[in-house]
């Protein structure tokens, strides 16, 4: 990513002439005109052009065209979002839309914005990022200006123009657009001249361009390793399956037992009873993150591989904001053929966030940052969380010694396709394979992305890597798998 580029995500001032912005700006310009120009029956089409405009959400969105946009890899939607005819959106800066909003016809939402200064703003730009609840209405004609939030459930009246930003479960409307009543909790449809269905009366389903669309998310298989834990598994479990029937797509959950001794697998086995698509693997002795991992592979069912720990409070629902990454498409050098290609990545990590950096490393991070940006012209982001200094020195030195390019490598939290996974064995037993996969992935030019998990504030566990795993990766990496030796049996003869 170009220094401009970063500069107007960031919401700096920037140069919109930059080659890179040019470039990207016509991207989405000519995926825009494809998209206007399909008709009603080319959903298929609609689809795949939706997924390679958008940053995420493209293959649950549903767009009525015309649809403009000056960059869409900024627009980043929930499940099922509308648009309706004729909607703008200048996502200079990111455009957040949550789950199943709606947006009517002609609605204009613009992050971008310009100096005061008539001779800077000859050459500069600059935007201010808009967010998007879920479950919100935006009336025909609104008009979203740069920098505002709207909370959950918000209701903005047809011809709106929304300056401030609204709270959630609000009707408002106006010019400037003012805060009306709140959402009523009761729902009223009118069925006669004054006949009204009770709020206990039963929702209607969701319209079928929701239902049908969500079949073409890639289902998960979630892999958790456990080891005496008891006394939680329970929990554990059932948050995970609470999570997991919220994400809109197939999915399996397989808990590894990693030879536990205090009877988690026994429990373990009566919670996924009470639910569906789970199950309970076992190994007779601990072995470590990696050798569970190697135990589930042969039994994961779907084309993506989620991972996670017991040993820190993941948020479960976070798995959400992974998948829709793991579904964007990205611009890619092919080294085999040189050109760029569109394709998804191929591992996503869970960065690990909530705890204040100290201040002596947040100064001295500053002057580093400021020393590349000036004398290497290399913009740098500051550190997303404070994992603590031992994990953030073996952070480091993952990225010298294995070519690591990751703020949390040691993180459990990851997605990764199956296919990717099955190109060579998984060496390592314990925690480092962790750090073995996405070395093995950035020599096998593949693509990485990583985003901030929930925050949480309590310390973060130190993983366990065993001299050997290092050792074995070191020296001898393997990035194919060994075939099988082929028996061949003569047939007797009589």
């Amino acid at each position: 990513m170009g220094m401009e580029r970063t500069r107007m995500l960031a919401g700096e001032l920037y140069d919109p002439h930059d080659a890179e912005l040019v470039r990207l700006r016509a991207r989405a310009r000519d995926l825009c005109w494809d998209l206007n120009a399909t008709r009603e029956p080319d959903t298929e089409l609609r689809r795949r052009l939706l997924v390679t405009l958008f940053g995420s959400g493209g293959n649950t969105a549903w767009v009525q065209p015309p649809f403009y946009c000056d960059y869409g890899s900024n627009i980043q939607l929930g499940i099922g979002v509308f648009f309706n005819f004729n909607c703008v959106v200048l996502d200079v800066c990111p455009v957040r839309i949550g789950d199943y909003t709606l947006i009517g016809p002609a609605v204009q939402i613009y992050t971008a914005t310009h100096p005061i200064e008539a001779d800077l703003r000859r050459t500069r730009e600059f935007a201010k990022p808009i967010t998007i609840g879920s479950d919100v209405w935006i009336g025909g004609g609104a008009i979203l200006c740069p920098g505002v939030t709207i909370g959950n459930r918000t209701v903005i009246g047809a011809g709106s123009v929304v300056t401030r930003n609204l709270p959630e479960g609000v009707v408002a409307a106006g010019n400037p657009c003012r805060v009306i009543r709140p959402v009523e909790t009761i729902r009223h449809f009118t069925v006669g001249s004054n006949d009204k269905i009770p709020a206990t009366a039963e929702i209607p389903p969701a319209p079928s361009y929701l239902t049908d669309m969500n079949t073409t998310l890639e289902a998960v298989s979630v892999v958790i390793p456990v080891r005496n834990v008891v006394g939680t598994i329970d929990g554990l479990i059932s948050g995970w399956m609470s999570a997991l029937n919220s994400i809109g797509r197939p999915w399996e959950l397989l808990i590894v037992d990693d030879g536990s001794t205090d009877g988690t697998a026994a429990k373990a086995e009566l919670t996924v009873q009470r639910g569906k698509n789970s199950r309970v693997l076992k190994l007779e002795a601990p072995a470590g993150f990696g050798a569970c991992l190697r135990l589930a592979l042969p039994e994961v069912q779907h084309p993506l591989l989620a991972t996670s720990a017991a040993d820190y409070p993941y948020t479960p629902a976070d798995l959400k904001n992974l998948l829709a990454r793991m579904d964007v498409e990205s611009e890619f050098q092919d080294p085999a053929t040189d050109q760029l290609v569109m394709r998804k990545p191929d591992i996503v990590n869970g960065c690990r966030t909530g705890v204040a950096v100290p201040l002596f490393w947040k100064t001295l991070g500053r002057l580093y940052r400021g020393f590349c940006r000036i004398a290497l012209g290399l913009p740098l982001d500051p550190l997303p969380g404070w994992l603590g200094l031992r994990e953030h020195l073996r952070g480091l030195g993952a990225w010298i010694v294995y070519g690591v390019p990751l703020e949390d490598p040691n993180s459990a939290f990851k997605v990764y396709r199956k296919a990717f996974l099955e190109r060579f064995p998984i060496q390592s037993d314990g925690d480092f394979a962790r750090i073995e996969l996405v070395a093995k992935s950035t020599f096998l030019t593949c693509i990485l992305d990583e985003i901030p998990l929930t925050p949480k504030s309590g310390s973060i566990p130190h993983a366990l890597w065993l001299p050997a795993d290092r050792k074995r990766v070191f020296r001898k990496p393997l990035f194919t798998k060994v075939p099988k030796p082929v028996v061949e049996v003569e047939a007797a003869t009589t």
